[in-house]
């Protein structure tokens, strides 16, 4: 994104996914919830950093948040307008990716986020996984995309 000012934050999703006997499957990680209630099962996301455009902000909150290094985007899912956060004055505008591994990542590993927590990363079917219903809407664009609806 460019360093001029924008009506939204920019944001982005990366959907990683794989191929299984079953179909396909998408990367998801265990975070605990910020009142400590208990965890969420999310995808990778965050902000687009000034200066980055949002295909390589996908991979670098891929990167940072499970530590899949090589994937790269296959697609452009769509994008979505979304309420701004608590705290947050200006609505989200998020860039939601596909991305595929060129290394095959393990089946479950453990990975530390940038905000310090270990998040329990693993694979679930794309046409069943259920997410944080604030993700939720990023999963259905990919169910749309890839196939894989419920």
């Amino acid at each position: 994104m460019s360093d001029q000012v924008l009506p939204f934050t920019p944001r982005v999703a990366a959907v990683l996914t794989r191929s299984a006997p079953a179909g396909l499957e998408v990367l998801v990680f265990e975070h605990p919830d910020v009142d400590g209630s208990g965890v969420s099962l999310q995808l990778p996301a965050g902000t687009v950093e000034a200066g980055e455009d949002a295909g390589e902000a996908a991979e670098r909150e891929l990167l940072e948040e499970t530590g899949v290094m090589g994937a790269e985007v296959r697609a452009l899912l769509g994008v979505l307008d979304e309420p701004a956060a608590e705290g947050e004055s200006l609505p989200r505008r998020r860039w939601v990716f596909h991305l595929e591994a060129t290394l095959p990542p393990p089946e479950r590993w453990t990975s530390t986020c940038d905000c310090g927590a270990s998040l329990d990363c693993h694979w679930l079917p794309l046409a069943s996984a259920e997410l944080h219903p604030a993700q939720q809407p990023w999963l259905e664009l990919a169910r749309a995309a890839l196939g894989g609806a419920p």
